[in-house]
């Protein structure tokens, strides 16, 4: 098996693993002790994906948890699926030191005061995860790119494993703040231009997440009146799920991560994605049992996690994680079918970018469902008006001054939102490209 270390850093990020973490043992039967109580040979043959026998049919996550504040650890020890992380891969800041003020919720604090105490203690951990592992695929990541601890420490973490396993694909989901309504917190906004800027060179592929997508999703279509951030966290799990199906089942045409990277990421700088799921709808029904529905919602903007618009710009490349029994005329009857949506949106140089894995194994549920990646260029709008936000306040020197304290300058504010700048033109330049352009491209190579 090509196995998969799991790194959850920061309270949001560790909200979301341990969330993670409840929807793969229930669907590979291992209780919060850890102990294998199911019956199927195909379960214990896919636990080492994601799991370390330690003795016989006791089984840990190949899992890192990290968070400077104590709190959000103390209370994951404490849940019931607290016992089932290895005691060794819990690691925390000096409490004494972090100064839980607003304003220690910066980057410079993470990266450079608290995030050079522990990355050691952190790289460690990995370390002897990878020598457990026989053939490692890669890592994958949960944070908040708002926060000191997910922004900092992340990026931190994330620049020695691109020294110390540069081959290993490594993907992240990452929250991003909610600016549909133009204001944004002024850390918030430092935080995420800095994250996005060296994700955008570390990372291999990164979906992008929004609190105020999984609300709408919950409350439009599920129906909650007052949905909690577990019932929003579970969607992020979902999805997490049908992503990795494909490297933990067996299939007709199973996925790996570098698979999956491979066929979605087109140039190395833009790697950034929409997710969705599918089903996301209130009521379990005999529908629910026909594809119609499920095939229905797959790629549908209002079951993205992101608040983007798939109508501006155009779609480069998308990739299509289908679980249970599948038809495979009503699979390929769905990917044409998003390829000619929009006549238009599909960039004219790759009219084939779509494709897609099946697993035969279905999720909790055990009906039919899907996962969709989305490469479009319209995610450069949700980064161009981070981007804003972050000159607004920048050019007023708000805030900066615990930034540079903790070890940053003013140049590297510069630096941060240029790169960002230079990513939004990316996505422009490429989205307008046509196949003309193409052409004259290719004759200016010639032999």
């Amino acid at each position: 098996m090509k196995e998969i270390i799991h790194l959850q850093i920061g309270s949001s990020g560790n909200n979301v693993g341990t969330d993670f973490w409840q929807t793969i043992c229930e669907e590979h039967s291992i209780s919060p002790e850890g102990q294998y109580v199911g019956t199927s040979d195909l379960d214990l043959e896919c636990l080492d994906v994601y799991f370390n026998e330690v003795c016989a049919g006791n089984y840990q996550p190949r899992a890192v948890l990290v968070d400077l504040d104590p709190r959000t650890i103390d209370n994951i020890r404490a849940s019931p699926h607290g016992v089932l992380f290895n005691n060794d891969n819990y690691i925390i800041g000096n409490k004494y030191d972090c100064g839980y003020t607003r304003f220690s919720n910066n980057f410079a604090h993470g990266f450079y005061t608290q995030g050079n105490q522990i990355d050691e203690q952190v790289l460690e951990a990995i370390r002897k995860e990878a020598e457990k592992s026989e053939t490692l695929q890669g890592f994958q990541l949960t944070h908040s790119t708002g926060g000191g601890t997910g922004s900092g420490v992340a990026i931190n973490i994330l620049q020695e494993l691109d020294v110390d396993y540069n081959k290993c694909i490594k993907q992240s989901f990452s929250l991003l703040s909610d600016i549909s309504e133009g204001n944004l917190d002024p850390l918030h906004a430092y935080n995420a231009i800095f994250s996005l800027s060296f994700m955008s060179d570390l990372l291999d592929m990164t979906m992008l997440i929004q609190n105020c997508q999984l609300y709408n999703i919950c409350f439009q279509n599920l129906r909650m009146a007052s949905p909690s951030y577990s019932d929003m966290n579970s969607l992020i799990s979902s999805c997490m799920s049908g992503i990795s199906s494909g490297s933990r089942y067996p299939g007709e045409l199973n996925a790996s991560l570098r698979k999956i990277c491979t066929n979605l990421v087109c140039f190395p700088r833009l790697h950034f994605f929409t997710l969705s799921g599918s089903p996301f709808q209130a009521q379990k029904s005999d529908l629910n049992k026909k594809y119609s529905p499920c095939l229905n919602q797959l790629g549908d903007p209002r079951n993205f996690l992101l608040n983007c618009n798939p109508n501006i710009g155009k779609l480069f490349t998308a990739f299509a994680c289908f679980r249970g029994s599948w038809g495979q005329d009503s699979i390929n009857y769905k990917i044409q079918d998003i390829s000619n949506r929009s006549p238009g949106t599909v960039a004219e140089w790759l009219p084939n970018g779509i494709s897609y894995s099946c697993c035969s194994t279905p999720g909790i549920s055990q009906e039919p469902s899907a996962t969709f990646l989305g490469n479009y260029s319209g995610l450069s709008e949700i980064i161009r008006a981070h981007c804003a936000q972050f000159m607004k306040y920048f050019k007023k020197k708000a805030f900066i001054r615990k930034y540079i304290e903790d070890g940053l300058c003013e140049f590297n504010f510069i630096e941060a939102e240029s790169n960002c700048c230079d990513l939004v033109s990316e996505y422009e330049s490429y989205a307008m490209a046509d196949v003309e352009d193409e052409e004259e491209f290719d004759s200016d190579f010639e032999f």
